[in-house]
């Protein structure tokens, strides 16, 4: 067991199990991640916030030869990564944003991003109804001019930038 937050003076303590319980990705939003991976047959994978490193199993399991970077959304992670990983991978096919925590760089993670899609390149959102600030984000995202579809899942959001799509933004609840 770990120490966790103090609550009335006393010390509680959590087990392993019950922190990836409530840190990892739930199991019907990983089925979804390997589900979208695995239709776009994505081979270029960046994922922001690991979530315990679970997600990135659900992303990485329907192939061995694709190349998936994982980072975790921390600030000064913010350079090394548009520097070392970004620059290294000229397309990205798939992006998996896990950043609840961490939304002050949603919006410079996600123009960064923008520069190495393609028409076949997929974004996931998570968390896009958790806080006002998410959901500003997810505005600003469907309203992007190289966006075409966006699909918001209420808990997720999915993004789509194919230039022969329609632009449309569907809700699905």
């Amino acid at each position: 067991t770990y120490p966790d937050r103090q609550q009335k003076g006393k010390m509680r303590r959590r087990t392993i199990g019950r922190i990836v319980e409530r840190e990892a990705i739930r199991p019907k939003h990983g089925a979804l991640l390997f589900r979208l991976a695995n239709y776009f047959k994505s081979k270029h994978i960046l994922q922001f916030g690991p979530s315990m490193g679970l997600s990135t199993l659900y992303l990485t399991s329907y192939a061995s030869d694709l190349k998936c970077i994982a980072l975790e959304n921390v600030p000064e992670f913010a350079s090394i990564a548009r520097i070392a990983f970004l620059k290294d991978m000229e397309q990205l096919d798939f992006v998996f944003f896990n950043t609840l925590y961490e939304q002050q760089n949603n919006s410079w993670l996600f123009e960064e991003c923008l520069k190495h899609v393609h028409g076949d390149t997929v974004f996931v959102f998570e968390g896009i109804k958790t806080s006002r600030k998410m959901r500003e984000f997810w505005r600003e995202v469907c309203c992007h001019p190289e966006v075409t579809v966006t699909i918001d899942l209420y808990s997720m959001g999915i993004v789509f930038f194919n230039k022969k799509l329609h632009k449309r933004d569907y809700i699905v609840y």
